[in-house]
């Protein structure tokens, strides 16, 4: 081994053994750093997919080799870190069931409990499968259901609502539940539901409730009555951390009015047709499921029956 320095003179080479002892004192670090490498690469990958509050120690070790002690191991301290879950902001929405349309969101359904009693503990029943509107027949929950978002029902309507908080996906192996309340406050109508997760690890929970018209108000019944131009609501408060709540509210049955525009009260009588403004005639008209046939012409006050039969019984001056 050997060096070159420039001097003012020309160029010397400096032979010596200091290089080569400089370096033979480097190589048990050498060794060392190289043996602590592969320790910790060594570390499984699946020890970063473990539960919330477990406890993972770390403990490095140096295996080297020293004049006088040729298989030297140097433990480091232990360091312990304890898996947390990070907490993450809930949202609610409100969802319709709408078969034909082309932007709907096809989503796993899983069958929705209640508690019979309205406490968060239960004991909780499971609910018949939705009933659409327009259609005897119950949605199929064997299938992914077709949803879009809404703003307003209709009585007689399955509500959809989902709950999207990802840090309620404790477990990436299974389904999990949240509870909502969904109240009618006006009317003293209070429903206690569990909803299931729409997939393993995804973080949100879709459920739904049969939807009734006027009736007196049964509280914890499975079942919501509603009245229209009520206001319907969905608590929502993560069960592990109390300051992340959710309320989200959605009107029922908003209808048209006609009214008197001198003394403002409901006109009855007067007749509604919706055009199409293409040909001139009237329009071809669905009901809320956009498959029942609707009439194009309504008179206020009155009722209509649509092509299933329902029949839609319009308060005064109102219509549909």
């Amino acid at each position: 081994m050997s060096w070159i320095r420039e001097t003012p003179n020309g160029r010397q080479v400096l032979r010596g053994v200091r290089s080569r002892r400089s370096f033979a004192a480097l190589a048990p670090l050498v060794r060392m750093f190289a043996t602590l490498v592969l320790v910790l690469a060594l570390v499984p990958a699946e020890g970063r997919a473990v539960p919330p509050g477990t406890v993972i120690e770390n403990e490095a070790f140096a295996f080297y080799s020293a004049p006088g002690n040729p298989g030297a191991t140097v433990a480091s301290n232990t360091v312990e870190i304890t898996i947390v879950i990070g907490r993450t902001p809930s949202a609610i929405d409100f969802l319709l069931h709408a078969p034909t349309d082309p932007e709907a969101e096809w989503t796993s359904v899983h069958v929705a409990e209640y508690s019979a009693t309205g406490a968060a503990d239960g004991p909780f029943d499971p609910l018949p499968n939705p009933t659409p509107m327009c259609g005897a027949d119950p949605i199929d929950l064997a299938e992914p259901v077709p949803l879009v978002p809404v703003h307003h029902f209709h009585q007689c309507e399955a509500i959809f609502f989902r709950v999207t908080d990802l840090d309620q996906n404790l477990d990436p192996e299974s389904h999990e539940t949240v509870l909502v309340t969904i109240s009618v406050p006006a009317m003293g109508e209070r429903e206690v539901v569990r909803l299931g997760e729409t997939g393993r690890s995804t973080g949100v929970f879709v459920g739904y409730l049969d939807s009734t018209g006027p009736l007196p108000a049964t509280a914890h019944d499975g079942i919501l009555s509603v009245e229209e131009d009520r206001v319907i609501t969905v608590d929502y408060i993560d069960a592990a951390d109390p300051l992340d709540s959710t309320l989200a509210s959605v009107e029922s049955d908003t209808r048209g009015m006609v009214f008197d525009s001198e003394t403002g009260l409901p006109v009855d009588g007067a007749v509604v047709t919706l055009i199409d403004v293409t040909s001139g005639e009237p329009a071809t008209v669905y009901g809320d499921d956009g498959v029942c046939a609707f009439p194009a012409t309504v008179v206020s006050g009155g009722e209509v029956v649509d092509g299933s039969g329902f029949v839609h019984d319009f308060p005064p001056g109102g219509f549909q």
